[in-house]
């Protein structure tokens, strides 16, 4: 279980089984208050962009290996 245990400034301290977490406040929703829960989620076409991304670079980099 996650919960948003308190804000330190620009700071959201979650809190988790195994510990605290800190995140900055900007990456979760300004809805969200201390004592909520949280899940996540994944979210499938920023997935599949950065994989794409990576792609690209793995594909550039070997591509330069091999011509020298």
């Amino acid at each position: 279980m996650l919960i948003l245990e308190r804000f330190e400034g620009d700071t959201a301290v979650i809190e988790t089984s195994a510990g605290y977490v800190y995140i900055p406040r900007a990456e979760l929703s300004p809805k969200i208050k201390e004592g909520d829960i949280l899940t996540i989620s994944p979210d499938k076409t920023a997935t599949a962009a950065r994989r794409g991304k990576i792609a690209a670079l793995q594909n550039k980099l070997f591509s330069r290996k091999s011509q020298g």
